[in-house]
């Protein structure tokens, strides 16, 4: 088996990275039908696969907790654990301009955002050993939003790109999620 630990430092960002987005896909979700050109399977198809792959690399720990995936914009995947413990924050798939990201987000109010990510923080260097790719921790945009996550560089994707993502997201998951957790039982 391949050593996946990444030999570079996690990444805490306290500023919002630059974030370059075109009207089009604040309004409607970048492209409608092919991540790129060279592409020739759909948002559709690609997260109907991601959907099915993360669902059968889980663990038994967070199948538990009822994942709800949600595809409502062409570049999106948000997926929801349960709602009545975990209010404020998914997990998140999304293909953007300059990026892919795959992402833990919290979306309540900045000040419980900002405590909740800060949670992740001493954890960062063993999730990117776990997950194989570097993880930050910073804003999400605006609004005071924030999150956990990895980036893939932009690039058409294939079935074994998919794969991949799979199995670096089913690790990033089981990585976040104990301290998920725990960071719900302490608010």
């Amino acid at each position: 088996m391949n050593d996946i630990r990444s030999t570079q430092a996690p990444v805490r960002l306290d500023k919002e990275e630059p974030f370059i987005q075109t009207q089009f896909e604040r309004e409607k979700g970048f492209d409608m039908s092919r991540i790129s050109e060279t592409t020739n399977l759909s948002y559709d198809v690609i997260f109907e696969q991601l959907i099915n792959g993360l669902k059968r690399s889980l663990s038994k720990e967070i199948t538990v907790q009822k994942p709800e995936f949600e595809h409502s914009t062409p570049n999106r995947l948000r997926i929801y654990l349960d709602r009545n413990k975990f209010s404020g924050v998914h997990y998140e798939i999304c293909f953007r301009q300059a990026y892919y990201e795959f992402a833990l987000h919290f979306e309540s109010t900045p000040a419980r955002n900002l405590e909740r990510r800060q949670f992740f923080d001493p954890h960062l260097e063993e999730i990117t050993n776990l997950v194989g790719q570097i993880v930050k921790s910073g804003p999400l945009e605006n609004q005071g939003r924030m999150r956990v996550w990895y980036e893939h560089k932009r690039e058409p994707i294939d079935q074994e790109k998919i794969n991949i993502f799979i199995e670096h997201y089913s690790r990033f998951m089981i990585a976040t999620y104990p301290i998920l957790n725990k960071v719900y039982s302490n608010t």
